[in-house]
């Protein structure tokens, strides 16, 4: 499974210190269950490489495979197309999931999306969430 990963409202609450241990070790524990990969949508690929972003991720960044595309500057690209993007440039045709604090930015994939509370970010609570959405996905 693919997870689309956004990090502001998801790895730390908007409020919060960045890269929050905590939301960090819930989504982690999430994802081992289905040997998950991250691709990262967050805007925060735009600022920095891969190479500085996945050490601050913690245990998350081993499970970095890439970037969605940079988005251009002073705009709002739904990352509905983003995701799009990047399934079409991988090939990728098995499950994937985003896990983001807006769902609406997602358009026709909105029912892929785990949103999660941008006060918060990725909690206990979420886990059992994440379950049941991956459980819905078709295969292919």
């Amino acid at each position: 499974m693919i997870v689309f990963l956004d990090f502001d409202g998801v790895l730390h609450g908007i409020r919060g210190p960045a890269f929050d241990d905590q939301c960090i070790s819930h989504l982690e524990a999430c994802l081992t269950a289905y040997d998950a990969k991250i691709v990262i949508i967050s805007s925060w690929k735009d600022e920095l490489p891969l190479e500085a972003l996945t050490p601050r991720m913690g245990q998350l960044g081993a499970r970095v495979i890439g970037a969605c595309a940079e988005e251009p500057a002073f705009t709002k690209t739904p990352r509905e197309y983003l995701v799009d993007e990047w399934l079409r440039s991988h090939e990728y045709e098995g499950p994937w999931i985003a896990v983001d604090d807006n769902p609406a930015w997602y358009g026709r994939h909105e029912e892929r999306v785990l949103a999660t509370s941008s006060t918060t970010g990725f909690v206990e609570e979420d886990v059992q969430r994440l379950h049941a959405l991956a459980q819905t996905l078709p295969e292919s």
